[in-house]
């Protein structure tokens, strides 16, 4: 489900992010979503690193599904946004 939010951004910060979409197939309110989804996992990340955790990977999905799929990798369309593990890092 999507909301409807709104936030105010600087002149300067619109320019950036207009800038950083231009050429993706996408509009600014999924660039957003996205960047917002890869700093959840990068804070999870740590936190687990911080709280001793040696299997760094950080997934959307769970591994049931990965395991049925053939590419073995989280749904890069999830609910939840593109999971960096499998998909790598933002725009990659």
């Amino acid at each position: 489900m999507r909301v409807t939010q709104s936030f105010s951004l600087s002149l300067d910060e619109i320019t950036r992010l207009k800038e950083l979409i231009t050429g993706y197939e996408f509009g600014k309110s999924k660039f957003v979503g996205e960047l917002i989804n890869h700093e959840w996992q990068r804070t999870r990340k740590n936190k687990q690193i911080a709280d001793g955790q040696t299997i760094l990977e950080t997934h959307i999905g769970n591994k049931e599904h990965r395991a049925a799929r053939k590419d073995g990798k989280c749904n890069p369309n999830h609910a939840k946004g593109r999971c960096a593990t499998c998909w790598g890092e933002l725009h990659e």
